[in-house]
């Protein structure tokens, strides 16, 4: 190897080195970020815990109603709404 060959790839090491080397980064973002952080956490945690008791349930809740005879609600239709009647007129 030559020598610009050896100083070449020294140079590329320094570069790599001081490219992955970690520096601190001064910055300070208050009790307002990490208060959303926390909020943001409790609120998928609580998502989580209602969503597992729910799927947790369904199949109490499925046997109750089976066991009293009371079948599900029907839907609703509420794409036709009810018309007033139409008066006839008046003949003289």
């Amino acid at each position: 190897m030559k020598r610009r060959d050896n100083l070449v790839i020294l140079l590329a090491a320094m570069a790599a080195g001081l490219a992955l080397t970690p520096t601190p980064a001064h910055a300070y973002i208050g009790i307002g970020g990490s208060l959303s952080v926390l909020g943001a956490a409790l609120g998928m945690v609580a998502a989580f815990a209602v969503s597992s008791f729910m799927v947790m349930t369904a199949p109490l809740r499925a046997l109750k109603r089976w066991l009293s005879g009371t079948p599900g609600q029907p839907a609703q239709d509420e794409t036709k709404p009810e018309q007033p009647a139409v008066e006839e007129p008046e003949k003289k």
